[in-house]
């Protein structure tokens, strides 16, 4: 179950994630959800970093372009910056005016996790779905589905539904679509893995979840014992 992007799972990205201060909320028994901003670095790095450098890593490493030429004004934020940048990139791709939105509309990572399945990413600037399904009666596997999703452009047909790529789940760069999210996968999975082999090898055979960082978590376990009627 996705908690929160740690910078220990994705360091290429702790320049542009403030992973450390990702707010959790719960809502009733089927819906949780975190915020992590975007455009502000970790609390984890050793050093802050400078402003021009937080753009670089985010057009370099997230947006797979050349930040080459591209400077900040004096006394604007790479968070403003990168904000105004992405309402441009979303005006040309879909036709539409995106000056209303918000700052945190447009660069932050929002994640709800929908009981028991389904985790929509409602931002514009990371429009991601995900959807886990049972694979067969298997225990130990599932089956990921990943959408990247994009506005309807205002003129013109809609266009046609993308092909799905089926991956066997070991490296997820073998779907280029995913762009840099592909590596992001990989390590998630790799992080996953291990812990998976934890879970069934340690002595205590329950597992302490942090008070806060993990709620979403707990909150996802105890709906499921609510309807499997398990007793604490």
């Amino acid at each position: 179950i996705e908690g929160h992007h740690s910078w220990v799972s994705h360091p290429q990205l702790q320049a542009i994630f403030a992973d450390v201060t990702t707010q959790n909320d719960i809502y009733g028994r089927h819906i949780s959800r975190f915020i992590t901003l975007v455009g502000m670095p970790s609390l984890m790095m050793d050093e802050t970093p400078e402003q021009q450098h937080i753009v670089d890593v985010f057009i370099r490493d997230l947006l797979q372009a050349d930040p080459t030429g591209v400077s900040i004004p004096d006394g604007v934020s790479a968070r403003e910056f990168l904000a105004e940048m992405l309402r441009g990139q979303l005006g040309q791709m879909s036709g539409r005016d995106h000056g209303e939105l918000s700052n945190a509309e447009v660069l932050d990572a929002v994640e709800y996790l929908v009981f028991p399945n389904f985790t929509p990413w409602p931002g514009f600037g990371l429009p991601i779905v995900y959807r886990y399904r049972p694979d067969g009666a298997n225990p130990e596997s599932c089956i990921v589905d990943i959408m990247l999703l994009a506005e309807v452009p205002s003129d013109g047909p809609r266009p046609r539904n993308a092909p799905i790529t089926w991956i066997s789940g070991e490296d997820w760069t073998e779907a280029p679509e995913l762009g840099s999210l592909g590596t992001v996968f990989n390590q998630d999975r790799a992080n996953i893995t291990r812990m998976q082999r934890g879970l069934k090898t340690g002595p205590k055979r329950t597992v302490t979840l942090s008070s806060y960082q993990e709620v979403r978590i707990r909150h996802h376990a105890q709906t499921l014992d609510s309807y499997l009627e398990v007793s604490p």
